[in-house]
């Protein structure tokens, strides 16, 4: 290993600027003289003050390192040759004069700086750094760059790349912001450091090989295309922002906050494949209009989901393909446009998990599997069926409080679906405080469901059929036919299980209160009326020690009928056979002496 001073202007020299030539001082001292023979393998090259220029006329030994001063001011032309710097000692560049990288193949196994190199001329070199632990300090601009090595990309304000960036070793963010102008391959990792920024413009990001994309910083993809990737790969640097027109390829997108918006009226976003988004995502017209082209692909959303026209309109131009939202927290979906989606699937993977309606939304069709969906008092519009088939707890809400009007799914066609998860320990479908508007001809049936305040519009030729012993009216219901079902009554009715306006007046009915074992507590509206017997004494609906039923003094309303002493109470299992009346008898006066 020895040092190499350029010495073109030695008396001893060749002058002709040829870096093989003897152009060269083994000494600093020696500039002035020079004649020494061209740097060889293990060597650390310099340029300091002979400005004279230099020409690569072949490819350079594997150097130890090449530094130019700042006192260098002439012209290093790689001339397209290889300049291996592979020893392990670094390559900065301080010169006043300029640096011309051609095609190079640069390769530094060390640091490398040309921060503050007067001209960098990047041609269409490749600038490789293969270290362990090294660091790019950068003012300039590169074609290509690839980080082989352990690289931090420090110190700089920014760092420009218009060719081919390839990470195939670790790699740490520090710059304010790194601009792609081609193409960015990651097969390692990059690491995206708070309040910087990783920006690829038109180009295409590439994640394979397990690489990937991390960090507290923001990733901007601008006119650009993001490749699909795989399952082994990561995406998971906290911001996104997809910026004017791109195409997303299908890949599990894991930033907390993800903004697609436009720039020029004309923008578009176009999915390119199946894409999993796990955190907040915003689709904006922000600036002018914007499109949004699904593309028949498949969308899943684990976090709030927004449609906003901040400033521009924005377009949803559905595919063949379904909106899923999934994952296990509460989340929000807000929309400011009335286009047609995809069909929804609301999927949470457990039945605490709730999605709420910030706005009305149109579908093609929704799907309930499990989860809570509280519509907050605005309306689902599904031009298809709505299938709500629980595999682990579903329930319909309208409002927070369920005290709030107007929520309700409209159907202008296919079939409605309600069916809870049944079995010894049933999971059932909860519908409360909902309306269901069908149109002509739409049809619906429910099993396994608990309905309570809820109403049902029908169309010509449509119905709900809810006849299933297995479905509960919890009241206050409208237009259900529940036929056969298990009921709760409660209010004036409570009297007795026939009532005029109560549809399914033969119905097995729940008594609770502590009066369980004979209904008649009159400070319980429902415990008066015919229930699903399932306390051990409930023997008979025998109500005679009833204040409400043994006297009409208080009401003037005659009694309707004089029930039989209490027989002995009667066992019935835990869930008991529906109990049906006789037909409503006529009302029977009674003499006045019995009154």
């Amino acid at each position: 290993m020895a040092d190499k001073y350029w010495a073109n202007a030695g008396s001893a020299s060749d002058g002709d600027n040829d870096w093989s030539g003897a152009n060269w001082a083994d000494a600093i001292g020696d500039i002035g003289t020079g004649g020494a023979a061209k740097p060889g393998a293990g060597d650390d090259v310099h340029f300091t003050t002979d400005d004279s220029n230099c020409t690569l006329s072949e490819a350079t030994a594997a150097i130890n390192s090449l530094v130019v001063t700042s006192d260098y001011g002439g012209t290093l032309d790689f001339n397209d040759w290889a300049v291996n710097v592979t020893g392990g000692g670094d390559m900065t560049f301080d010169g006043s004069g300029t640096v011309d990288c051609g095609a190079s193949t640069i390769t530094c196994a060390g640091n490398f700086d040309n921060k503050h190199q007067g001209t960098w001329t990047r041609g269409t070199s490749t600038l490789v750094m293969t270290g362990t632990g090294k660091t790019l300090n950068n003012g300039g601009t590169y074609h290509n760059l690839t980080l082989s090595g352990s690289i931090t990309l420090a110190n700089a304000i920014r760092v420009d790349v218009y060719g081919v960036w390839t990470i195939s070793g670790p790699c740490t963010q520090q710059v304010t912001s790194l601009f792609l102008g081609s193409a960015l391959n990651i097969s390692a990792s990059i690491d995206v450091q708070a309040f910087k920024v990783l920006e690829v413009r038109a180009g295409t990001l590439t994640l394979s090989g397990g690489g990937t994309l991390t960090g507290d910083g923001e990733l901007r993809v601008r006119d650009a295309t993001v490749a699909a990737f795989s399952g082994a790969e990561t995406w998971d640097i906290a911001t996104s922002t997809i910026h004017r027109s791109n195409t997303l390829g299908a890949g599990v997108y894991q930033s907390s906050t993800v903004l697609c918006e436009g720039d020029n009226t004309g923008n578009t976003l176009t999915f390119g494949g199946a894409c999993t988004f796990t955190g907040n995502v915003t689709f904006d017209a922000d600036v002018a209009a914007y499109a949004v082209n699904v593309n028949n692909q498949n969308l899943t959303f684990q976090g709030n989901l927004t449609l906003s026209e901040s400033v521009g309109t924005l377009t949803w131009t559905k595919g063949a393909g379904t909106i899923t939202h999934s994952g296990t927290s509460d989340t929000t979906f807000t929309s400011a446009i009335a286009d047609v989606m995809e069909d929804w699937v609301l999927d949470k993977g457990n039945d605490t998990a709730k999605l709420t309606l910030a706005s009305d939304v149109y579908t093609d069709s929704f799907t309930g599997t499990q989860g809570r969906f509280d519509l907050d008092g605005h309306t689902l519009y599904s031009d298809g069926n709505v299938d709500c088939e629980t595999t682990g707890g579903f329930q319909f809400h309208n409002g927070a409080d369920n005290d709030m009007d107007g929520g309700c799914f409209d159907l202008d066609g296919g079939t409605l679906t309600l069916t809870g998860l049944g079995g010894e320990t049933p999971d059932e479908l909860i519908i409360d405080n909902l309306d269901f508007n069908l149109a002509d001809g739409v049809t619906g049936s429910a099993d396994w469901c608990v309905v309570t305040d809820s109403e049902v519009t029908y169309g010509t030729g449509g119905k709900i059929d809810a006849t299933s012993a297995n479905n509960t009216d919890g009241g206050g219901n409208t237009g259900w036919d529940f036929g056969g079902a298990v009921h709760e009554l409660a209010g004036e009715d409570a009297t007795h299980a026939h009532a005029a306006d109560t549809p399914a007046i033969t119905q097995v009915h729940v008594l609770a209160g502590e009066d369980a074992a004979h209904a008649q507590a009159a400070e319980t509206p429902i415990l008066t009326q015919l229930h699903k017997m399932i306390a051990a004494a409930c023997a008979h609906a025998h109500a005679a020690d009833s204040p409400v039923l043994s006297s009409d003094a208080e009401t003037g309303t005659p009694l309707l009928w004089r029930l039989p002493p209490r027989p002995a109470a009667i066992d019935l299992p835990a869930r008991a056979a529906v109990c049906r009346l006789p037909p409503r008898p006529a009302v029977v006066v009674l003499p006045a002496e019995d009154r």
